[in-house]
């Protein structure tokens, strides 16, 4: 039957599967939510200067790059430059307040002593070759091959301190 060919022997536990991935879907939701309430409500409290200069490399690098992904995805070229104006009126102030988040979660990261262990990364690495259909070794070289290992190193540790800030958030109506 039609069901088999998904992996489930019956309707039932498909539809089971599908009930608790809904569930995992709103939990990680809700998190992500509050982890981001969390967020804006530290960095409303706290000021972090950065340079204008490099506000404004890391601006246009953020565009050149989604250009370059607009254009690979065959958008047509009347609809790269509209979007592309929209990035560049609204990009900096989205630019900035992401630069603040990020220099705030590694402060908070070295403070609690939060790393990305060789077990996260592998964690890692699986389920991202899962999302994508791959093989872990071709993820692996894929962040090997392009240096990006680091990133993917920041990237966990970032991971780490929002899960620490939205566990120890103290919400208040």
């Amino acid at each position: 039957t039609w069901v088999k060919t998904l992996g489930f022997d019956t309707v039932p536990e498909l539809t089971e599967d599908v009930r608790k991935g809904i569930e995992h879907r709103k939990q990680a939701d809700e998190d992500v939510r509050l982890e981001n309430a969390v967020l804006d409500a530290l960095l409303a409290k706290v000021t972090i200067n950065l340079p204008e200069s490099y506000v404004a490399r890391k601006t246009e690098e953020f565009i050149q790059k989604q250009t370059m992904r607009m254009i690979y995805s065959g958008l047509p070229e009347h609809e790269v430059e509209h979007q592309i104006g929209h990035l560049r009126s609204e990009g900096r102030d989205k630019m900035l307040k992401g630069l603040q988040g990020h220099f705030l979660l590694e402060r908070v990261a070295e403070k609690e002593g939060l790393f990305a262990t060789e077990s996260d990364v592998e964690a890692r690495i699986d389920a991202i070759a899962q999302n994508a259909g791959k093989m872990r070794h071709e993820i692996r070289e894929h962040y090997d091959n392009r240096g990006l290992m680091p990133q993917l190193r920041t990237e966990i540790r970032a991971d780490k301190a929002r899960e620490f800030l939205r566990k120890n958030a103290k919400v208040t109506s």
